[in-house]
């Protein structure tokens, strides 16, 4: 926690959270498509993982979609929750 907006505990907390939700399923490994170029100098997309990053759209245009994943995440749920006081 570089920027101070969570303490050190609560950082702790929520990569726990994270790692044990994306154990278990919920969340999917994060990826970007990058535009590179071939070796004949055409130029295409190409998927990345993004290692140890994980994702799930879980409120999705204010309202939140998954249910299932705050279930398991506590910590992100409060946080979520009080997103004006970060």
């Amino acid at each position: 926690v570089r920027d101070g907006a969570v303490s050190e505990q609560i950082a702790a907390d929520l990569r726990r959270e994270i790692v044990d939700v994306h154990a278990s399923g919920l969340l999917a490994q994060s990826g970007n498509v990058l535009a590179v170029r071939a070796p004949d100098g055409s130029r295409k997309g190409v998927a990345k993982d993004k290692p140890h990053v994980y994702e799930a759209d879980i409120i999705v245009a204010g309202v939140t979609e998954r249910h299932d994943v705050l279930q398991h995440c506590p910590t992100l749920e409060r946080l979520l929750g009080s997103e004006g006081q970060l």
